[in-house]
């Protein structure tokens, strides 16, 4: 007569579970190796493009780069916060009635720490860069080299840069609490028609 299996405990079959899960969840440091190795490479290569084509654009044009890029990092860092803070109880409802976008929105919140780490860290790191750089290029431009009215334009300029950084990101901020499950279903809305032209290019490509 055949032994019965032994029967686990519950504590063993959680156990043996989370073992699992681990082994299934791929390791932190890979995520963090790859996002340096990211970081690193457009970093280098916007400082390069900033130093070669800002200084000789126009100057207004240049302020227009220098709001761009502190607009891009105050709306990054809505798109981060949001998916830190939105709950996912929602999107389940919604992947249930197919609503499209509502899956690709539930993948976004899978790991909100990756995504929190690269709207927020990367792309805010990098929109500081370039905001810098343009500044530079515009006090240089304004003003004669080791003048004092060319460090009254530096410290004036850093700290209008700052502020308005500082202070977008707070308004941002209240908007991303107040609005992270809305914000969070555009995001999964962009993804799932991304990948449904992606799809249909690539069908075209074949045909």
């Amino acid at each position: 007569m055949d032994s019965e299996p032994p029967k686990l405990e519950p504590k063993d079959y959680i156990g043996r579970r989370t073992r699992k899960t681990r082994q299934m969840r791929p390791h932190p440091l890979r995520w963090v190796i790859k996002i340096v190795g990211w970081t690193f490479v457009i970093t280098i290569a916007l400082s390069l493009l900033s130093g070669t084509m800002i200084p000789r654009m126009h100057t207004g044009f240049a302020l227009l780069i220098l709001f761009f890029f502190v607009a891009v990092g105050v709306f990054f860092d809505i798109l981060g916060l949001s998916a830190a803070t939105a709950d996912t109880r929602p999107f389940h409802s919604m992947a249930a009635r197919r609503v499209p976008g509502a899956v690709q929105s539930l993948r976004l919140l899978r790991n909100p720490e990756k995504l929190t780490n690269f709207c927020n860290d990367v792309v805010g790191d990098i929109a500081g860069i370039i905001s810098g750089a343009t500044a530079s290029v515009i006090v240089t431009r304004l003003a004669h080299d080791g003048s004092a009215e060319m460090i009254f334009l530096q410290v004036l300029f850093s700290a209008v840069v700052s502020s308005l950084t500082v202070g977008g990101k707070a308004w941002g901020k209240a908007i991303a609490v107040r609005h992270n499950v809305y914000i969070v279903k555009q995001m999964g809305r962009a993804v799932y028609r991304a990948q449904k032209l992606k799809k249909r290019l690539s069908g075209e490509k074949k045909g």
